[in-house]
């Protein structure tokens, strides 16, 4: 088992300025998140739908793994080589892409392969996911809150 490896991801935000000209507000790297010891996990932005286009950058320093009531997440998730997150069910509908590597989505009636480039929209149900593979799976994706 090995704990997956992690690059610094360089986030731009834009935003408005006091002339009312479009501009960039924030440029740097997000900090990055470890979690537990198998994955590692990333906040990329953070908002409420319908979700405001100014006011303050505002992403946690500690990710919250359900986004609350109304909030839509935009996460990067790593899990190492060999590693395995069991059975558990989140109150999200999550999109979420294979940046690269590959991951098994463990459900209770059937398991599936996805591989870079490939999508799923899992909605609430139990799942887990294994990674059987030499090298850390990547995947980016949006959590957003359920009713």
């Amino acid at each position: 088992m090995s704990k997956p490896k992690w690059d610094a991801v360089r986030r731009v935000v834009t935003g408005v300025d006091q002339a009312g000209k479009s501009t960039v507000v924030e440029d740097g790297d997000c900090a990055c998140q470890s979690v537990e010891e198998q994955y590692v996990t990333q906040d990329l932005w953070m908002t409420v739908l319908p979700a405001p286009v100014d006011g303050p950058v505002n992403v946690p320093s500690v990710p919250d793994l359900d986004p609350e009531h109304g909030q839509f997440i935009w996460r990067r998730f790593s899990l190492g080589a060999g590693e395995r997150i069991g059975f558990h069910a989140t109150e999200t509908v999550d999109m979420m892409t294979v940046e690269s590597g590959e991951v098994t989505l463990i459900l209770e009636a059937r398991s599936v392969v996805l591989s870079q480039g490939d999508c799923v929209v899992q909605r609430g149900t139990r799942h887990g996911w294994l990674n059987e593979g030499t090298e850390p799976c990547v995947l980016i994706g949006f959590m957003a809150s359920t009713e």
